[in-house]
């Protein structure tokens, strides 16, 4: 239950009006409350996570959190969420986890945090190893990479839409060929894509 209080407090931070007046700045302080908590426990973000087993800090799990840290950084900017962001990601290379070639949904979700950092300052080690995950995934022709509902959410390939009106504006983005579709396979939703015409 706490590993998803944190995320769930700053998505809710992420969609609430910023005059909504005393009620926001409790909820903000809250907010604040419960992310310094976090990271007084995690205060290292390079170190490996544990639930069940040991793996990465740049799982899925921990790469929800950083996406809600920036959403509290957009309402609440103070330097620590970045320096803390940029200190796990640079661990990591800015590289999801378990490489370029991965297709998992659950190694993928991190770079959802690197597209964000690098639409703040557009330094492109920021983006480079995502593009070429997302290149060698769309290369390959399948569409059944991601076979769980929320795989929605963690992969980047929305992403890849943003990141191409992020480098070139001029270029339209034709929304037929960047949304997804479902499909019934054995008995369950496949999330699917289309396709993505965007230039990188």
């Amino acid at each position: 239950m706490k590993r998803i209080f944190l995320p769930l407090v700053l998505c809710l931070m992420s969609i609430l009006p910023s005059h909504a007046g005393n009620a926001s700045d409790s909820i903000l302080t809250l907010a604040r409350r419960v992310n310094d908590r976090f990271m007084a426990v995690y205060a290292d973000p390079t170190r490996p996570t544990f639930v069940k087993k040991q793996r990465p800090s740049s799982l899925w799990t921990r790469a929800v959190y950083y996406e809600g840290l920036m959403a509290l950084y957009t309402i609440d900017p103070l330097q620590q969420y970045l320096d803390y962001t940029d200190r796990w990601a640079n661990f990591h290379k800015w590289t999801p986890r378990n490489g370029i070639m991965t297709t998992d949904a659950d190694d993928q979700c991190c770079a959802q945090t690197y597209l964000q950092r690098y639409a703040m300052v557009k330094d492109g080690k920021m983006i480079k190893e995502m593009k070429a995950n997302l290149d060698h995934q769309m290369a390959s022709g399948r569409c059944d990479y991601w076979t769980w509902i929320d795989a929605i959410q963690m992969v980047p390939a929305h992403g890849r839409a943003r990141l191409s009106r992020l480098r070139h504006p001029q270029l339209p983005v034709e929304p037929q060929h960047m949304w997804w579709r479902s499909l019934q396979r054995e008995g369950r939703t496949v999330v699917a894509r289309q396709g993505l015409r965007a230039t990188l």
